[in-house]
């Protein structure tokens, strides 16, 4: 500073101006009154939740993009692409950025992470190059602490190598920079680069968020690379919201009004008393493109008319939705082997058959009547057992209550703002909800077990028990749903007119609550023309 300022780079006020600067922060926290620090508070001050937090937030705000030439941020952790991680240190350290490693693995399922230091075998090269030639995108993540003194310079030659090793793949890759953002010189030609200039923890689960896009990146470099950036740029990309929000006018089509073919459809079905009542909704790709109410919620006169707050009783979606949805928890848990025969949680069980049988295929049995009602009972025990508490609550504390299901209950609602639908005038249908709840919880399988960046399900949990070994129906050519539905379809259609299907290949789901007349047949005909209206709408 002294030499730079006989040079005349730097003026004596400019340092004043500084100094000053700094004493007055310190006068503002009341350090030249307080000029000890208590080593008996240290404990309650270091690593305390609301500082960890503290941490956390200003790591999440520091996420600075340089380039993102074509556009790759943020991944969408719906996509399950297949992800290649790669750390690159120049030092000897033996896991290097091993929390964002981690932290990738929980969001995108399919990455592989490799890691190398300033030792690089053979073998760990053709590592790298096979992982990078079977990956849809490449993430390589550099780890260089800023040491007075050491250029970027200090990365080893054969680590350069390996980054144009990578860019020669011609695959979607992306530089994260954790710690030294000078580095940018030694690769200039790759177009996606991110700075956290820090490797500490929470700047690593930062670059983690910011990649899937749990969070916006608002950051500005702080510092110039000269030749490359200045102070004060950064791009600004949106964080992923990952929820449903209703569609925007320009989002239905050009006209703005896809269905009201459907809508009057609806309305004529309650009418003439195909249906007591309804409530539609639909979504697509993340937006509620449809949402309608008919009816009433009764026979009687005075019954309330429907709205889109109905609760509606539909007892045949207790398996697929909460008894299916609770075994996916017990099993990612561990706490239950949904191949284990059903003897070994339910011992006293008498029928050699059914004692024989798996936990999964008491699930996906589709018996009807008496039978039904007792596997469900059987299922239910033994989700007691596993999760040590009844199934209704622990659905209610571990899916319901999270992902906002206000609606969804075991038992008849109470002061419901939108009344109550009962089927054929049963109070003991099992299973209450409304049709926004089950929007919000197919919108949830449709993100492959994620909701606001929430993760319910495992992804291979979802894909094993949305095929055709779960509790769901599958798409049939010997009815309506296999004309209109893409094979990897899943959903439920009952009897009394209400239905849920949700259509990966679309990223649309339908959601029909309904109480119909006794004829099945008009019926299943106006579940039909529902789904092949609203699928209708969208060609492509």
């Amino acid at each position: 500073m002294e030499r730079a300022v006989r040079r005349g780079d730097i003026s004596e006020s400019r340092i004043n101006e500084s100094a000053n600067r700094v004493l007055r922060a310190k006068a503002r926290l009341g350090l030249h009154r307080v000029r000890v620090v208590s080593l008996r508070r240290i404990g309650d001050i270091v690593a305390s939740p609301e500082n960890t937090k503290l941490a956390q937030d200003i790591a999440d705000q520091s996420v600075t993009v340089l380039k993102d030439d074509r556009g790759l941020l943020p991944l969408d952790p719906t996509e399950y692409q297949r992800i290649f991680s790669l750390v690159l240190t120049p030092d000897l350290e033996s896991a290097p950025a091993a929390v964002f490693q981690a932290e990738m693995r929980e969001r995108f399922p399919r990455t592989q992470t490799i890691w190398a230091n300033a030792r690089i075998s053979d073998g760990n090269l053709a590592s790298i190059d096979k992982a990078a030639s079977e990956a849809d995108v490449i993430v390589c993540s550099t780890l260089v602490r800023l040491v007075s003194g050491q250029a970027a310079a200090a990365i080893p030659d054969i680590q350069r190598k390996i980054f144009e090793m990578l860019q020669a793949t011609g695959k979607p890759l992306i530089w994260v920079a954790l710690g030294n953002p000078y580095i940018l010189p030694l690769a200039p030609r790759i177009g996606t680069y991110m700075c956290t200039f820090s490797h500490s923890d929470v700047s690593q689960v930062a670059a983690a968020k910011a990649l899937a896009g749990e969070i916006g990146v608002t950051g500005k470099m702080p510092v110039s690379i000269p030749g490359f950036s200045k102070t004060g740029e950064g791009l600004s990309i949106p964080k992923l919201e990952m929820i449903l929000k209703p569609a925007l006018p320009e989002e239905l089509g050009p006209s703005g009004k896809p269905f009201e073919e459907v809508t009057r459809f609806l309305d004529s079905l309650a009418e003439d008393g195909v249906f007591t009542g309804a409530v539609l909704m639909a979504g697509r790709q993340g937006k509620v493109v449809l949402s309608h109410a008919t009816g009433k919620t009764g026979l009687s006169n005075d019954s309330p008319k429907t709205s889109m707050d109905t609760v509606y009783g539909e007892g045949s979606f207790l398996k697929p939705i909460g008894i299916a949805s609770a075994v996916m928890i017990a099993s990612d848990s561990g706490s239950l082997l949904i191949n284990a025969p059903v003897s070994e949680y339910l011992p006293e069980v008498k029928n050699a058959a059914v004692r024989k049988m798996s936990f999964q295929d008491l699930l996906k049995q589709k018996t009807n009547g008496a039978g039904a009602k007792s596997r469900e009972e059987m299922l239910n025990n033994v989700l007691s057992r596993v999760t040590g508490m009844p199934a209704e609550r622990f659905l209610a504390d571990r899916l319901y209550n999270p992902l906002g299901m206000e609606h969804t209950f075991s038992k008849p609602p109470r002061g419901s703002p939108g009344a109550t639908a009962f089927p054929s005038g049963s109070a003991n249908a099992g299973f209450f909800t409304s049709a926004h709840d089950l929007a919000v919880f197919a919108q949830m399988l449709l993100n492959r077990g994620i909701y606001s960046h929430h993760r319910y399900f495992k992804t291979e949990t979802v894909d094993r028990f949305t095929a055709s070994e779960g509790a769901w129906s599958k798409p049939m050519e010997s009815d309506w749903t296999g004309k209109i539905f893409s094979p990897k379809a899943f959903g439920y259609t009952s009897d009394s007119g209400s239905l849920i299907w949700m259509d990966p290949r679309n990223k649309l789901f339908i959601v029909l609550l309904a109480n119909g007349s006794a004829d099945k047949r008009l019926i299943s005909e106006a579940q039909r023309v529902v789904c092949e209206s609203i699928i209708s709408a969208y060609p492509d």
